[in-house]
């Protein structure tokens, strides 16, 4: 019981932790898939059958977890869109930026 606690609490405390920004982009990405999974008229699993992929998986993606850039580029193509289409989307627009990305420096063409 002991060692069950402490490791639950190990890996609470490893677990990387979204701000509120990252929180609520996470959020509109899994609205979104869950969006265009819907548009396709199909529910989860025939959705899942027809993508080669477990309807849980499916499920966690449009319940925000388990998702990278990598899935979201194999989802547009399996619904026919590309990748900027996917972000190109209301709910996306205006963003706010982290005020970390504001010190980046764009490089010069030519280099």
């Amino acid at each position: 019981m002991v060692d069950n606690i402490f490791k639950s609490y190990y890996q609470y405390c490893s677990m990387a932790r979204l701000d509120d920004i990252d929180t609520e982009l996470k959020e509109k990405i899994a609205l979104r898939i869950k969006a265009l999974r819907m548009s396709t008229g199909k529910i989860q699993s025939a959705f899942a059958i027809d993508a080669e992929k477990d309807r849980q998986t499916i499920n966690r993606w449009e319940g925000g977890r388990g998702i990278s850039i990598y899935s979201i580029n194999k989802f547009c193509k399996d619904i026919g869109i590309e990748l900027w289409e996917f972000f190109r989307y209301r709910e996306f627009l205006n963003f706010p930026e982290k005020d970390s990305n504001k010190d980046i420096i764009p490089l010069k063409e030519n280099q």
